[in-house]
């Protein structure tokens, strides 16, 4: 069975762009396309390899490799990419590898209730991030949205940096399947 590498799985608000305060179950994926170096520094800083934030925190990380078990052990960055954890191969040991049913159950122990509506409120909206989330596992996703939806998603983000084409059965599969029944927001 194949597996999706992820970084977390987390229950928040969303705090960017139209669905701000609605709160969210988080699907981090691991891998990106980009580095994104100087994001957030200055224009004539001169950067090679990792952003220099990245090169300090995988200094601590190799000195000690105890205090740092988990990704919510690692540190913020204030310049370059936030997600930075989830995209660089130095960091791959706090990544998770499981198949689209252990996430899925994971997912739903994250929902109140369970359930993804909560009574008269809007329902718990979903984002599958990264990285890169379309970088790889489309093939994954219709299959892991099919076993959310039957606890009642309807609201689904995929935040992308833009770069990657939809497969045709990830397209085809998100304009019919997961539309029906009103699921189109």
């Amino acid at each position: 069975m194949e597996k999706i590498t992820y970084t977390e799985i987390f229950y928040s608000l969303q705090g960017e762009g139209r669905w701000t305060g609605m709160p969210s179950v988080f699907f981090r994926t691991f891998g990106c396309n980009f580095r994104c170096r100087k994001f957030g520094r200055d224009r004539n800083d001169v950067i090679t390899g990792h952003n220099p934030e990245v090169s300090e925190i995988i200094k601590l990380v190799e000195q000690d490799p105890d205090r740092y078990r988990e990704f919510r052990d690692l540190p913020l960055v204030t310049t370059g990419c936030d997600t930075y954890a989830s995209i660089y191969p130095e960091f791959k040991r706090f990544n998770h590898q499981e198949d689209v049913y252990t996430i899925a159950d994971r997912i739903h122990q994250l929902l109140p209730g369970g359930r993804w509506d909560r009574n008269d409120l809007d329902p718990t909206h979903f984002i599958i991030t990264g990285g890169e989330p379309l970088l790889a596992y489309q093939q994954l996703y219709p299959e892991l949205l099919d076993m959310l939806r039957v606890k009642g998603l309807r609201d689904l983000t995929i935040e992308t940096n833009g770069t990657q084409k939809l497969y045709p059965e990830m397209t085809q599969y998100l304009t019919q399947e997961f539309t029906r029944n009103g699921q189109d927001r």
